[in-house]
């Protein structure tokens, strides 16, 4: 089976054509034939097996037996796909016949295989002489086959002529091999004692249910359920010309029908499939019918030729009616740079050539053959130009959509208020548009590119103005707020004017705007003049009250100097009027004014009071700065 199935392959595949539904029905129908073989090996063993008497030996003689008529029958399947292989017949129809005549052949065969397991499953007689009939009957089998493959390669290799015929001789041969077949079964039921029915009576057509439905579901056009029920019909009465007969002219009218509605491939497919249904059914009508059989392949003949040539008269019009409209002149030049009108254009004129280049030349003359290849030349110059124009179109229009959505980017960065964290990404992605303007076409848009970057530019500046005065506003608002008395405390005032410099410094980078750079600017200097006028007033402040301490002490002290002076008096006033002054603060003036009057003092005081002074004098507490 594996050799015949691997030939048939190579058969097909060596001739290019779709086969591929031919070999997989006769691959199902030998791989359903071996199984069957198979069966009835499983099916002899076991009702063998049951019976009490010794039938080994001849259990297996009869299944070596049916293994050799096995194999036999692999290589007869194996040398008629080799003898197709080497035909140039139509395969389809030729395997249309062999798996019908097999699949009669097997259906008969399993029929009969039903009877006698039947048969010997009831007996009670001796068993041995039953195997020994059935041994001999069978052994026949093989040798049935060697003359049959002998008449088909003398058939197929001496003929010249047309495969047709080869293949009506091929369908007699088997059929010959099938009637051989049906002897040795009839002669093994004799022997065996099981009834073979005759099937004589002749059918009523107008009460069998099977038919009836079948011309119904004809009439409504489902081939595939009308062929089932005709086939269950027709089962139960083989070679039954009138019902044969009768479904073939439904079958007619039904492809009458087809033709008429222009349906002329459905109507050849389904008078194909009736043409070989018919030529299978040789082997099972009486004589007397077989020449009514050669009048309905006549009458399917006269009626293929019949819809074959309306096929050809109207493909012949069509295509002339194509051809016409075809060769207008319509190739165009749309002045239109829209893409979607170039596209459908584009598309159009290929459509066209497609057309053009699908016309069946069969049916075309010189002039018309000559027109048609101008006009495909003119369409496969042209079509690359509008694929051109269309290509620039895209990129336009691809340009002026980027070049729109940066627009939109910058007007919305416009309209946002000053503190929106929108505004960046709004700027951000029109910068990052017109960058990539200049990556897709920079030759075709220096123009865009300039304008969106001064609307860019522009509203930057707008954008860093709003920011920038809005920030400054709060600036010159702080700075305001810094109001002093002439009597205020200058440290606090340095302190306040030195807090406002730094957030001055912090917001000042918040400005982007040069007139409100300059501003802050000018402010922070304005601030730095404030601090250090209060640095000097603070310092003069100090030294005022350092010298009226030293002014005070020396007029409370003066009449001390010289006889009578009493030291410690002179000791404690040094103390409290000039020991807390800090000398760092003073001005070279005031601190020479400090110097003198102490050292006046301090000259009138014994050596066992001065080093304590000075030691009281340095550790005492000094006066502040801030404090003034």
């Amino acid at each position: 089976m594996a050799l015949a199935l691997g030939t048939l392959t190579g058969f097909f595949i060596g001739k290019n054509t779709q086969n591929t539904q031919e070999i997989q029905k006769f691959a199902v129908l030998l791989n359903a034939f071996q199984s069957h073989l198979q069966q009835l090996e499983i099916k002899l063993t076991k009702d063998f097996e049951e019976k009490t008497h010794q039938n080994t030996e001849a259990l297996e003689s009869v299944t070596a037996l049916h293994k050799r008529f096995q194999r036999d029958f692999q290589q007869f399947a194996s040398n008629l796909v080799i003898l197709f292989a080497g035909e140039t017949h139509k395969t389809t129809q030729a395997i249309d016949q062999i798996e019908t005549l097999l699949k009669t052949f097997q259906s008969q065969n399993q029929d009969f295989e039903s009877k006698l397991l039947n048969r010997l499953a009831k007996e009670n007689h001796q068993q041995t002489q039953a195997f020994d009939k059935l041994t001999s009957l069978i052994n026949t089998l093989p040798k049935a086959i060697q003359p049959l493959q002998r008449e088909m390669i003398h058939v197929l290799k001496s003929e010249g002529h047309q495969n047709s015929e080869a293949i009506n001789k091929v369908a007699v041969l088997i059929n010959t091999f099938q009637n051989r077949f049906q002897h040795l079964e009839q002669e093994l039921a004799q022997k065996m004692g099981i009834a073979i029915s005759a099937g004589t009576k002749q059918p009523d057509l107008t009460t069998d249910q099977a038919l009836l439905k079948a011309e119904a579901l004809l009439k409504q056009g489902d081939l595939t359920r009308a062929g089932l029920y005709f086939s269950h019909s027709l089962n139960q009465n083989p070679g039954q010309w009138k019902k044969i007969q009768r479904y073939q002219q439904h079958v007619l009218n039904y492809c009458r029908q087809s033709r008429d509605n222009g349906e002329y491939e459905i109507a050849l497919n389904v008078l194909a499939q009736m043409e070989t249904f018919l030529r299978t059914q040789i082997g099972h009508i009486k004589q007397p019918d077989i020449e009514k059989l050669a009048q309905a392949l006549t009458e399917i003949a006269e009626f293929r030729q019949v819809t074959t040539s309306a096929m050809a008269a109207k493909k012949l019009v069509e295509t002339r009616h194509l051809m016409k409209t075809l060769l207008v002149d319509d190739l165009g030049s749309p002045s239109t740079t829209e893409p979607q009108k170039l596209t459908q254009h584009i598309n159009s004129l290929k459509t066209k050539l497609t057309a053009l280049q699908s016309l069946d030349t069969s049916l075309i003359n010189k002039n018309g053959l000559a027109q048609i290849k101008q006009k495909i030349a003119l369409l496969e110059n042209s079509i690359p130009t509008f694929e051109t124009q269309l290509a620039t179109a895209q990129s336009s229009a691809t340009v002026s959509t980027l070049v729109q959505r940066a627009e939109q980017f910058i007007k919305k960065s416009k309209n946002e208020p000053p503190q929106s964290e929108l505004i960046l990404y709004y700027l951000s992605s029109a910068e990052s548009i017109i960058r990539q303007l200049v990556l897709l076409a920079p030759e075709t848009t220096p123009f865009e590119m300039m304008r969106l970057s001064q609307k860019l530019e522009l509203a930057k500046q707008e954008i860093a103005q709003r920011q920038s005065q809005l920030v400054f506003k709060k600036i010159q608002q702080a700075f305001n707020q810094l109001q002093f008395a002439p009597k205020t405390n200058a440290q606090v005032a340095i302190d306040k004017l030195i807090t406002f410099k730094t957030s001055l410094s912090q917001q000042a980078t918040q400005l982007s705007a040069m007139r409100f750079i300059e501003q802050a600017q000018t402010l922070m200097e304005t601030v730095n003049s404030q601090i250090k006028d209060w640095q000097e007033k603070q310092r003069q402040r100090y030294e005022q009250w350092a010298v009226k301490n030293i002014l005070d002490f020396y007029s409370s002290h003066k009449d001390e100097l010289g006889v009578g002076t009493d030291e410690q008096r002179i000791y404690a006033g040094i103390i409290e009027h000039m020991g807390n002054i800090d000398t760092r603060y003073l001005s070279t003036s005031a601190s020479t004014a400090y110097h003198e009057v102490f050292n006046l003092f301090y000259a009138e005081l014994s050596h066992h009071l001065k080093i304590p002074l000075s030691s009281d004098m340095t550790f005492t507490l000094k006066k502040a700065l801030s404090d003034f």
